[in-house]
């Protein structure tokens, strides 16, 4: 049998004393050792500077912009200008003008609603935007989808470039589309 005396050494005051068994004494040793050597290396890396996190989303993305966008395939352009308010970092609401290019020339203008799913904090993210609205073609109401898969790349001043892959309702139906557009 091993007795342990706990006593405070600033006050000279003993505290505690257990009775033990060897086997029990060699556990609460190892235990203490260990847990010394653990607390002496969280107090070391609190001397040394921290990693700042990651930017608030808020904080990355602007509330308005302006985007000019083209969608094109078999010689059928549409190139559009919008304006979008973000009202969440996902949701955005916006409107825009339109000018479909092929055998003539349609003017559009139209409102929508935008879903955006990217990273803002990556350089180069993966991007999903969907548009759903409705506008003018000539002087006719339609409803308007826009789907576009891609890669958004980030650049200087908040500006980005989108490219990928879209599908465009009325305009293109079923086709797939190039899809370019710069955000600034």
């Amino acid at each position: 049998m091993l007795y342990l005396s706990i006593t405070d050494i600033r006050l000279g005051v003993h505290i505690l004393t257990i009775n033990l068994k060897p086997a029990m004494m060699k556990r609460l040793l190892l235990l203490l050792l260990f847990s010394g050597i653990f607390s002496c290396a969280t107090a070391q890396s609190l001397d040394r500077p921290q990693l700042n996190p990651l930017p608030d989303t808020d904080q990355l993305l602007k509330k308005g912009a302006w985007n000019v966008e083209l969608n094109t395939c078999l010689g059928m352009n549409l190139l559009n200008g919008t304006y979008t308010y973000r009202v969440t970092p996902w949701l955005a609401l916006g409107g825009g003008v339109g000018i479909l290019c092929g055998p003539r020339f349609i003017l559009s203008a139209y409102v929508f609603a935008r879903i955006y799913v990217e990273v803002p904090q990556w350089t180069v993210s993966p991007c999903l935007i969907l548009d759903g609205g409705g506008g003018l073609l000539g002087f006719f109401p339609y409803p308007t989808t826009n789907l576009v898969l891609g890669l958004r790349f980030r650049l200087r001043n908040q500006h980005a470039l989108t490219l990928g892959g879209a599908i465009s309702y009325p305009f293109f139906l079923d086709i797939p589309l190039l899809h370019v557009g710069y955000t600034f």
